[in-house]
């Protein structure tokens, strides 16, 4: 990552740590665009395991959804 994104992932990590409705997943010795299929920095282990971050993220907010339906 070059350093002014560094400077910039830095304070927003920084600025969001303290809210318990946001989580940061960082993948290390990855590039922009890891998880994209036909990249030149793609990354198939580190793709595979933010996929699964996603999945559990909408999977928990689809179960609260519901719950509050009831």
């Amino acid at each position: 990552m070059k350093p002014k994104l560094v400077q910039k992932a830095t304070s927003i990590q920084q600025g969001l740590k303290d809210n318990p409705l946001v989580t940061i997943y960082r993948y290390e010795g990855v590039s922009h665009g890891f998880s994209r299929v036909g990249s030149s920095t793609y990354r198939k282990e580190a793709a595979e395991l933010a996929t699964r971050s996603h999945i559990g993220v909408f999977e928990t907010a689809f179960r609260q959804w519901c719950q509050n339906l009831k």
